[in-house]
């Protein structure tokens, strides 16, 4: 695989649209001299880089916080008298799988460096906030399938994928939005053979673990089936690799904000959205006019994924017809569309199984439109600290939530019942103590199973 930086004409500066160069460890603005840096091969093109690396430097301490407990609870029920001795060896390995697991997490995530003095401060200067759910390892999952699972799955994909694509699409340019793990944009890489690939990603570990594994390496990690079909299925070795070795030249990793790809309008004549559109908290309207941008007229557009939009106003959850018509109202022609049912993250050490609906499409740029606003995941207030906060009933109920929350958590001692609290209570909240009883009960019984587990009682 190539490590030339030559793509980076294709670029444009997150901060003011000018040129980018490469210039030793970093990729500099030549208008506004703007430095993005390199991390372990990978260019982090982003309006506030050092931020974005501090937030995921973040997530890497929760994630090994995460362990650290899980490991500390494994421990404590290994000292439990009575466990069969098939248990033992159970949770044995699940102890040293998470510590191994831990390792080689750790030992990949390297080069991002530590969080030092300062950083805190850093990285509210820096504005940066990523969405709530773009969690660390919230798609290890897929890393496993792309690369560990000997199964028909990704081949399936490929093939549903590869039916609506047009007979004479020849591209010299593809660019994915949201490549994750990457083994669909590799797969596709490698088929229709592009001069160059890019596949953009704002999660470093998928793309870390990518980059090795597309060079030809493997990589040694270890899966953890929802489901386990034994108990030696607890926790599974798993190496990840391409069976092929290095993919063919021209395929390029990018971490970028996918909302805001920092691409030169028109750069591009393929664009690839695998398992992104629905996903992501910004409105399809105003994603699939930044899909315009990037295409020239012509340019090719291609989905591939499920259709299940997850936002908090209704009316941005689109249905297919929706979809279809938002994409035709944003500058392309619909040129072919499938549906197909295919696994999806069906592993061979679980028992769970389980096949998506996928929704499929091509379409071609017929004309420019204008550039959608620049995306934030905050609203503004959250960002200029200098303007108002906006009153909202939200608050007011979490004041209401969270007072009688902490006047209840208040009256436990270790001494009281939850009727003795109850009586205490009910009163203030203006409810009978039989309703308070309710009340109390719901709140110590969703503390008991999410932050708890029993530990402690």
């Amino acid at each position: 695989m190539s490590e030339d930086l030559e793509y980076i004409s294709l670029l444009s500066c997150p901060r003011c649209q000018g040129s980018l160069c490469p210039s030793g460890s970093a990729i500099i603005c030549e208008t506004c001299g703007h430095a993005c840096p390199i991390i372990a091969g990978i260019p982090w093109v982003f309006e506030h880089p050092e931020g974005q690396r501090l937030e995921w430097l973040t997530r890497y301490n929760l994630f090994i916080q995460s362990i650290e407990h899980e490991s500390a609870g494994i421990k404590e029920e290994l000292r439990l008298a009575g466990l069969l001795p098939q248990t033992v060896e159970r949770l044995r390995r699940l102890l040293q799988a998470k510590v191994e697991h831990a390792k080689a997490v750790a030992k990949l995530l390297a080069p991002l460096g530590k969080i030092g003095e300062g950083a805190l401060e850093t990285s509210l200067a820096a504005k940066v906030r990523l969405p709530e759910n773009q969690s660390l390892m919230g798609y290890y999952a897929n890393v496993i399938r792309d690369w560990g699972w000997d199964t028909a799955e990704n081949k399936a994909c490929l093939e549903a994928l590869l039916a609506v694509i047009p007979r004479d699409l020849s591209p010299q340019n593809l660019v994915v939005f949201g490549a994750g793990a990457c083994r669909l944009p590799v797969d596709l890489h490698e088929t229709l053979r592009p001069r160059r690939t890019l596949a953009i990603d704002i999660n470093p570990f998928l793309l870390m673990a990518a980059r090795k594994i597309i060079r030809g390496q493997t990589l040694n990690l270890y899966e953890f089936p929802i489901a386990p079909r034994d108990k030696s299925s607890v926790a599974i070795a798993r190496k990840c690799l391409r069976a092929g070795g290095a993919v063919s030249p021209g395929f390029h990793l990018l971490l970028a904000d996918g909302l805001n790809a920092p691409l030169k309008a028109g750069s591009f004549d393929t664009a690839l959205t695998p398992w992104f559109v629905d996903i992501v908290p910004q409105d399809f309207r105003e994603f699939a006019l930044s899909v315009n941008r990037s295409l020239k007229v012509g340019g090719v557009w291609l989905n591939f994924g499920s259709l299940a939009f997850h936002h908090a106003r209704p009316s941005l959850c689109y249905s297919r017809d929706e979809a279809l018509a938002i994409v035709e109202g944003s500058g392309f022609e619909i040129t072919k569309v499938c549906e197909d049912s295919v696994p999806y993250l069906v592993s061979p050490d679980s028992c769970q199984t389980r096949h998506e609906r996928v929704f499929t499409f091509s379409a071609r740029k017929l004309r420019d439109l204008a550039a959608p606003e620049k995306f934030s995941y905050l609203p503004l207030w959250l960002e200029d600290h200098s303007l108002k906060v906006p009153k909202s009933q939200a608050f007011d109920r979490l004041i209401l939530v969270n007072r009688t929350y902490a006047d209840i958590v208040s009256q436990v001692d270790g001494q009281r019942s939850i009727t003795d609290v109850a009586e205490l209570i009910a009163p203030s909240i203006g409810l009978s103590v039989e309703a308070a009883r309710g009340v109390i009960a719901a709140l110590l019984t969703n503390i008991y199973e999410t932050t708890l587990r029993g530990n402690q009682f």
